[in-house]
Formats: structure tokens, sequence, C-alpha cells
């Protein structure tokens, strides 16, 4: 799985629009579930989502395993999503449960009610189950910083669910989840993105091999007109 992995990073470093393609279907769900879970609101988490993926194809040149591109697409999600939060009455997550109860939709209300990197906290720890390490990262703050953010949103919502309180951060991850479900389809608007990304390049590239041609026909001719001069 490893191999095929770097096969795929490696075909889509030479922007090769098939493994493009698939790299963007692979993250597209991650993507699509922390913004819409960080933002708040469909709409906003659909813009934001939308922006990351396409920043994506300028940057896969960085990948250089799938840790590594798995750290970008997270990244960017979260410093995107902070563009783009929503109203907090308008909230995907209670959306997304089928058995909303009073007591769950108190528990998301003071999660949306959190300071924004300590709901990027919980989220990253208990719904991608990232450490406090690449909390950091995904966050970009050191580790103290992201540990602090994360035991500050703990104490908060134990302040209101007491000893309920991880059980409903298991519930939180399990919403979290349903936001947006791996499909076996790839959505057409990846391979618009994908399109729109890579023709151009090919085009330019084109363009230039035309224009060495060109300059190595003038060349050629310019040498044979020098050589019946000097003859």
């Amino acid at each position: 799985m490893v191999d095929e992995s770097q096969k795929l990073l490696a075909s889509a470093r030479k922007h090769r629009p098939a493994a493009l393609t698939q790299l963007l279907h692979h993250f597209d769900p991650t993507v699509m579930r922390l913004s819409l879970a960080l933002c708040g609101e469909g709409r906003l988490g659909r813009k934001s989502a939308r922006r990351v993926m396409s920043q994506s194809l300028a940057a896969v040149h960085k990948f250089r395993d799938a840790d590594d591109a798995q750290r970008w697409f997270l990244h960017h999600t979260v410093l995107e999503s902070r563009h783009h939060v929503g109203r907090i009455d308008r909230n995907v997550l209670l959306a997304a449960d089928d058995r909303t109860d009073d007591w769950f939709s108190a528990f998301v209300g003071a999660f949306r009610h959190l300071p924004i990197q300590q709901r990027e906290a919980i989220v990253l720890h208990y719904c991608e189950y990232l450490n406090e390490r690449y909390l950091g990262i995904a966050m970009d703050c050191s580790t103290d910083a992201a540990a602090t953010h994360l035991t500050a949103a703990k104490n908060q919502l134990a302040a209101l669910a007491g000893d309920q309180c991880e059980a409903l951060l298991l519930r939180l991850a399990g919403v979290y989840r349903k936001l947006a479900e791996a499909s076996p389809q790839v959505r057409p608007e990846i391979r618009w993105r994908v399109r729109r990304f890579v023709w151009p390049r090919r085009i330019s590239r084109l363009l230039v091999v035309l224009v060495l041609v060109g300059i190595a026909w003038g060349l050629w001719h310019l040498r044979g007109w020098v050589m019946g001069l000097l003859k």
C-alpha cells in the first residue's frame, strides 16, 4: 500500500490528470468534513473546502509521501476555515445527527461557543485522531500551545457535561463522520478542477516546444545563409 501511494504521488507531482484526480478524490471527504465542522454552516464549509482543493493542485510538488499530503490538507483546511466561520445557530453537526436530544444539542452548542482554536483542537484530536505534536502542525502553532488549547476546550466541555463528556465527544466524532462520507464515484467537480489546472500547463509547455523548434529552425537556416556567404 505504501508503494502504491508513493507511485500515485510521483505521478501527481508530474501533473498527470488521473493521478491528480485520484489524489483529490481521496482527500475530498476529509477536507469537506473538517471544513463543515469548523465553519458550522453548509454553504461556508463547502466554499472553504473548494478553495483548499484548488490550492492543493499547486502544492502537489511538495508532497513527498502520504503523511506529508495528509498534513498539508489538514493544515490548510484549518487555516482556510478560519476565514469562513458561520453563524452559531446554523450548525451542520446537529443536522447530521439522526437522534438529536437536548443533551447533545447543548453539548454541540457549547462546542460551537468555544474559541476557534479550541474547536479546532477538539475536532482534530477526537475526530481526526491527531496527537498533540500533529495538532500543532495542523493548527499552525507550537505543540505546547496546541496542548493548551485542547486542555482548555475539554475543561470547558466537561464543566457542562461532567462524566458524560467523553461519551459525548465520541458521539460528536460519529456525527462528524457523517458530514462527508467517502464515495466510490469521483465528483464531476474534481475532474473539472483537475482539467482546468492541467490543460493551461500543457498548452504552455507545447508553446515553449514550438518556440524552441522555431528558434532551432531559424538558426539552421541562418547557418545555411552564413555558409553560403562564406563560399
